[in-house]
C-alpha cells in the first residue's frame, strides 16, 4: 500500500514538474541549475519544517531525511544564513564550448569567435563539450540561432543559448518580465501550499481550506470565446467582493497575529491531463 501511495505521489510530481520545466526551459535554465534549486528547496524545507521537538535540526538528520550528502549540505546551509537560495550558474556544456570558442585562442582571435569549419567546430565540441554529437549540436545551434553557417563556416551569433520551443519564435533572454514569472510563482506557491494543507491537515486538525475546480473534456472549441465572457465577468465579480470583503476586515494595527487571507482563480484549458 505504501509503494502504491509512493507511485501515485511520484505521478503526481510528473503532472507538477511538467509546466515547470517548460517555463525553466524556455527561459534558460538548463537541469544541472534546476537540480542545484532542488537541492537547496530540500534543505531547506528539511531544516524549516523536520525538527524535533520543536529543536532546530542538524545536519546529520537532514542527510538522513533528503539523501544529500553533508558536505552539500553545510554548503547550502552558509548559503541561506547569507540571503536565501540561488542556483549557481555552472556552465553547461554548450555554454563552455560558447566560451571556449570565444576565448581559447585556436578558435579565436583577439577574444572574438573566428568562423570555422565543422572539422574544426568538431574539435571545439569534443574539447569543451564531452559527448555532445556534432551533428545534432549544430542543427541545434543552427535552430536557435546562436550560430549560422555561411560558406562552408560557422560563425558564432549569440553568447548565450537557450532552446527554441516547437512554436519556432526566437528565444531571448527578455521573453517574459522577470516580474511575472516572480508573480507566477507566488501563485504556484499559494496554490500548493493550501493542497499541502488539506492532504494533512488532519494530523494538525485544521479546517479544510477551499480548493475547488468546474473542468469538463468534451467542450466545442467553438464555446472558448463564449466562456471566456462569462469567466470575465463571472470571476471578476466574485474576486471583486472577495476584496471588498478583506478590504472591511483588515486591521490597522500591525499586530503579530494578523494573517495573509485571500482566494485565487485560474483558467483551465488543455489536453486531459490524464492522457
Amino acid at each position: 500500500m505504501e509503494r502504491d501511495t509512493k507511485n501515485r505521489i511520484k505521478k503526481a510530481f510528473v503532472l507538477l514538474l511538467k509546466p515547470l520545466i517548460k517555463l525553466a526551459l524556455r527561459n534558460g535554465i538548463n537541469y544541472r541549475e534546476f537540480s542545484e534549486l532542488s537541492k537547496g528547496c530540500f534543505i531547506k524545507v528539511a531544516f524549516d519544517e523536520y525538527g524535533v521537538n520543536g529543536r532546530t535540526t542538524n545536519n546529520s538528520r537532514v542527510a538522513m531525511i533528503t539523501g544529500i550528502n553533508r558536505k552539500d549540505i553545510k554548503r547550502t546551509k552558509d548559503t541561506l544564513l547569507e540571503g536565501g537560495i540561488e542556483a549557481p550558474r555552472a556552465p553547461d556544456r554548450i555554454a563552455r564550448i560558447i566560451s571556449g570558442w570565444s576565448h581559447d585562442d585556436k578558435y579565436s582571435e583577439n577574444g572574438q569567435a573566428r568562423p570555422l569549419t565543422e572539422t574544426e567546430f568538431g574539435l571545439l565540441a569534443e574539447e569543451y563539450g564531452g559527448d555532445i554529437a556534432v551533428t545534432t549540436l549544430l542543427k541545434e545551434l543552427v535552430r536557435s540561432e546562436v550560430i549560422e553557417k555561411r560558406n562552408e563556416h560557422y560563425e558564432l551569433k549569440k553568447l548565450f543559448y537557450i532552446p527554441r520551443p516547437s512554436t519556432g519564435k526566437e528565444p531571448t533572454l527578455d521573453y517574459i518580465d522577470p516580474d511575472a514569472i516572480t508573480h507566477a510563482g507566488s501563485i504556484i506557491n499559494d496554490h500548493l501550499t493550501t493542497i499541502y494543507h488539506n492532504l494533512y491537515r488532519e494530523e494538525r486538525q485544521e479546517p479544510q481550506r477551499f480548493e475547488r475546480r468546474a473542468t469538463n473534456v468534451c467542450i466545442d472549441k467553438a464555446h472558448i470565446g463564449e466562456f471566456k465572457q462569462f469567466i470575465d465577468h463571472t470571476a471578476q465579480r466574485y474576486l471583486e467582493e472577495v476584496d471588498q470583503w478583506l478590504t472591511q476586515h483588515e486591521s490597522t494595527q500591525n499586530k503579530s497575529d494578523n494573517v495573509r487571507l485571500g482566494m485565487g482563480t485560474y483558467w483551465i484549458q488543455g489536453k486531459d491531463c490524464r492522457q
